[in-house]
């Protein structure tokens, strides 16, 4: 065994496990608060990728200045987003068939995203050059990246300050709450439409912060975006619908187990790694592998 190629291929997959389960949680944070599958939610992550593309020009190749600015589009995008179009996706009594709509809604957008940016930009694949450049730290024979070591560290400092807004701050516990029993958190005076609002705008900064941090990586078209949201679908599944830290684990190990099965083996079966994986899962526990952690409401 090539234990050389095992741990570069291991290292690679930690970071894309990091960056599926940014976008997972962004996911498993719509379901868990609105109950609605978002079938855009892989598009947000795109159309971010383009933004870097319009802004790292103008900030002179810098992708800090680039990425910074990124997440204030995105985070003002989200508030509208909360606001506008996904406002009538809000729970409530009022919104009978919310699932439903938030299928058609969600998916016509998408297709209006991708064709949007399609136009603009055409099909051609796309790659953003940074001030990152193309080293690398070495560890023997294993090379990590810089874009690699970037994507990384800015997925953990993500996660780190997800976790501590949850648990520590007044706001995340009212997430936690209506995503735990909605009912109960409205009768102790909790807004549900104004958490599910802010559940959006987190949703959508997180997958713009996927879509950065993606750019110095890897070559990507419009549809880009599709074949993370069916990975980040799968991710949410087999972690339990609306379990976050379900969504990480799960996001990391898929991220891992893809990389050693198309090093090792042949490369068809490393997109197909995450849905076999889901039937298995689906098998063994329908419910998803950490869906005692998600109390019901």
């Amino acid at each position: 065994m090539n234990y050389d190629l095992f741990f570069q291929l291991l290292l690679n997959g930690v970071v894309i496990g990091l960056i599926y389960g940014l976008i997972a949680t962004g996911l498993s944070l719509q379901f868990g608060i609105l109950h609605i599958v978002n079938f855009a939610h892989g598009e947000f992550m795109m159309v971010a990728m383009y933004g870097m593309i319009a802004l790292l020009p103008l900030f002179g190749g810098s992708f800090a200045l680039a990425f910074l600015a990124m997440i204030v589009l995105s985070s003002v995008i989200g508030v509208l987003a909360s606001r506008g179009l996904l406002a009538s996706l809000a729970t409530g009594d009022k919104n009978v068939g919310v699932f439903e709509k938030s299928l058609i809604l969600t998916l016509g957008l998408s297709i209006i995203l991708i064709n949007g940016i399609q136009y603009f930009y055409t099909a051609n694949p796309q790659m953003g050059t940074t001030d990152i450049g193309y080293g690398g730290f070495d560890f023997g024979n294993v090379r990590l990246t810089h874009a690699h070591a970037v994507a990384g560290a800015v997925s953990i400092a993500t996660f780190i300050v997800l976790f501590y807004f949850l648990m520590r701050t007044n706001a995340g516990r009212a997430l936690r709450a209506v995503a735990q029993n909605k009912e109960a958190a409205v009768m102790i005076g909790l807004d549900a439409d104004k958490v599910a609002g802010r559940a959006i705008t987190i949703s959508v900064a997180l997958s713009a912060i996927a879509g950065a941090v993606l750019v110095p990586i890897i070559v990507f078209q419009p549809i880009v975006g599709q074949t993370f949201l069916l990975k980040a679908f799968a991710v949410v599944i087999i972690g339990g619908m609306g379990n976050i830290a379900g969504a990480v684990i799960v996001a990391l190990a898929l991220g891992i187990l893809e990389s050693v099965i198309g090093g090792f083996t042949n490369i068809v079966w490393q997109n197909a790694t995450a849905f076999i994986a889901m039937i298995l899962a689906l098998i063994v526990r329908p419910n998803g592998l950490f869906s005692n952690a998600v109390r019901k409401g």
